[in-house]
């Protein structure tokens, strides 16, 4: 619809008229009116043989793209515009920087794209248009799409799809085993040539799917629903007794639009379809089609260029009235999803998301998908969602329908395709969440074998499983069927042996796109047995934690124990302070008993309550070991000798019991 307003704004500013006169250019240009691009080719072909005229050929040429454009070639189309700017053709109609940029963009030459657009725009700095599309290769330049990163496996239903138009797939049946799908294929009703696309009228067709996910062979509808005309983009509604589907009547030497039929289905007979008349009176140039139902069968949304819309073809809706039996006065959906563009085949799946296509809002590149939001306002969405690569494409991707919540079909025009349009399938990748858990002596940091492992996740799921003998275990796989760990779910681990304290842990798979292996290391600590707690260091006969600016600050040792008490809020423990052998006995132990009085003291500041802190002095009755006096003294150096002397002056702790509850 753009392209065709471009041409129409072009053909007036160049003084061309639509009358009936034997002249190839304006036989060309009355026939891309009427959307018989064919023909338009041909006569615009003859056209620039007998034309002299560099500024002329550049115009036919430009044109020539535009039909190509519109028949979705956009290789031909690039060929014919490439020739037009080497005539200059620029010069006289700023137009072609625009058509080549969108040709550009639809091949994934953003960059080159963005360059035209922005040409254009020095141009015509107001073209609200072209600003989308530079916003959109802007977009695609700074977050390029990165095969790796997709969620979704896309495939070429190659069992469906031809060499020729193959679109719009539906389900024909509640357990999606039957489908339906426009097509262009041989042997369809009639013998008669579209001049819009060169190749035979659409018709609507069936194939079921075998027990291994394969497809039979298509079968034609019945002369009720297909006819010679177009025919396509069929919706079954959900008890599966009525269809409704676009109908485009062809009709020599007059301008009819496309419209919106139904038929209904007793047994396995249809009945003739009926117009279901959306149009005002007069209006039968006008384009009405691609109906999407709700579930209740009481509110359409399809796409039309009806009056007092936004741009080319708008997203209108129109309620069921049972009394009645009819179908009322459409509604335009809005500016928030409208645009000057086209807004089209509309999709609602059961939960009452809308899905729509659109050439209009930020995306990749001609016609894109969009999901909308249902808000809480009745018919009224929100938060317009791009849905994101491979679903969509730099080419035309539109005709969304789902199978299941991660399963799907749509229809593109991409390169890859077997014909021009091709339906493909899309579901999301398999993502495999894994943790490997590692269970260690915190002190030895040798493993602990046969801990218990517990796992439960964010809905009350809950795995008991035992380490190996190395302290090993892998959540992976529990059989073919189920997993221990699944997207979208937090999940918390509890680690116990005996003779050790509990540890937990946490992981989220929420978000999620990829799949991931968590490693947790599970480092438990033994009970009743001293832990060290390396440079809590005294002055020689001080009971005050050393703090040597920019060397020793002993409380940094003591706020580990501090997080580990907060993070086991259950530990009563036991902080043992020790002297060096120098010194009498008894005031050593009186000395060691003040330095553990510190360490407590130091903790209570910080908010660990005293019922959970037993401070102990044991003097120099239980060195380091190997670090005796004698051994001490033996050593050859005074320096060796307070180093060892600086190690027997140490703290640790003890965990006396993991049980308190305050």
């Amino acid at each position: 619809m753009k392209t065709k307003i471009i041409l129409l704004g072009l053909m007036m500013s160049l003084g061309t008229t639509f009358t009936a006169q034997k002249n190839h250019l304006q036989a060309g240009d009355l026939a891309f009116y009427n959307e018989k691009f064919v023909s338009a080719i041909d006569s615009y072909k003859k056209a620039e043989v007998h034309e002299k005229s560099g500024q002329k050929k550049g115009e036919i040429n430009f044109k020539i793209a535009l039909c190509y454009a519109q028949m979705l070639d956009i290789e031909q189309a690039e060929v014919y515009l490439s020739r037009a700017e080497k005539l200059k053709f620029k010069v006289q109609e700023p137009q072609l920087l625009l058509q080549m940029g969108e040709v550009m963009m639809q091949q994934g030459e953003y960059k080159n794209a963005l360059a035209l657009f922005n040409e254009y725009l020095t141009i015509n700095p107001n073209d609200s248009w072209v600003q989308t599309k530079v916003s959109s290769c802007e977009e695609q330049l700074n977050n390029p799409v990165r095969p790796e990163d997709s969620k979704y496996i896309f495939q070429n239903e190659i069992q469906l799809n031809t060499e020729y138009y193959d679109y719009s797939l539906s389900f024909a049946d509640k357990k999606k085993n039957a489908i339906l799908f426009a097509s262009t294929r041989p042997g369809n009703y009639g013998t008669n040539v579209d001049d819009r696309t060169g190749q035979s009228f659409s018709d609507i067709w069936m194939s079921t799917r075998d027990n291994k996910g394969k497809w039979d062979e298509p079968q034609l509808l019945p002369s009720e629903i297909n006819t010679e005309h177009n025919e396509g983009t069929p919706i079954m509604n959900s008890k599966g007794d009525a269809l409704y589907f676009t109908r485009c009547n062809s009709i020599p030497k007059k301008n009819v639009g496309c419209d919106i039929y139904y038929s209904e289905k007793t047994g396995n007979k249809w009945s003739k379809s009926i117009l279901i008349p959306f149009k005002p009176d007069g209006a039968d140039s006008l384009n009405c089609g691609h109906p999407a139902i709700n579930n209740k069968e009481d509110l359409m949304i399809f796409a039309a260029d009806l009056p007092n819309g936004f741009g080319g073809k708008d997203l209108w809706m129109s309620s069921y009235d049972k009394k009645s039996k009819k179908w009322g006065t459409p509604i335009n959906l809005g500016p928030e999803i409208n645009t000057i563009g086209d807004e089209v085949f509309p999709y609602l799946d059961s939960e009452g998301h809308l899905y729509f296509s659109s050439n209009g809002h930020v995306g990749f590149g001609g016609l894109d998908l969009y999901k909308v939001t249902l808000s809480s306002t009745p018919l009224v969405w929100t938060n317009i969602e791009l849905l994101p690569a491979p679903i969509n494409s730099s080419r035309d991707d539109f005709g969304i329908a789902f199978e299941s919540e991660d399963r799907g079909f749509i229809t593109s025009n991409r390169s890859q395709g077997k014909g021009v349009d091709d339906i493909y399938s899309f579901n999301l990748k398999t993502i495999k969440i894994t943790s490997e858990c590692f269970v260690m002596d915190q002190e030895t940091m040798d493993p602990i074998p046969y801990a218990k492992i517990t796992l439960s996740s964010s809905d009350n799921e809950i795995f008991e499983v035992t380490a190996d003998e190395q302290g090993y275990f892998k959540f992976d796989a529990i059989n073919e069927l189920q997993r221990y760990l699944n997207i979208e779910k937090n999940y918390s681990f509890l680690v116990s042996a005996p003779e050790y304290s509990d540890v937990r842990s946490r992981i989220s798979t929420i978000d999620l796109e990829t799949s991931k292996n968590f490693v947790e290391e599970f480092i438990l600590f033994p009970l009743n047995k001293p832990i060290n707690l390396p440079e809590v260091r005294y002055d020689y006969d001080k009971e005050e934690l050393q703090v040597i600016e920019g060397q020793v600050d002993s409380r940094d040792s003591l706020d580990y124990l501090y997080d580990l008490m907060i993070e086991h809020p259950g530990w009563i423990v036991e902080l043992q302070a020790h002297t060096d052998c120098r010194g009498p006995e008894a005031y050593n132990l009186k000395l060691s008993q003040g330095r553990a009085n510190s360490c407590v003291e130091y903790l209570i500041s910080k908010g660990i309550p005293k019922e959970r802190l037993v401070p102990v002095g044991y003097g120099e009755n239980k060195p380091v070991e190997g670090l005796t006096c004698d051994f001490i003294e033996s050593l050859p150096t005074e320096d060796e000798q307070e180093a060892a002397h600086q190690k027997n002056r140490r703290t640790q702790f003890k965990i006396l019991s993991i049980d308190f509850k305050q």
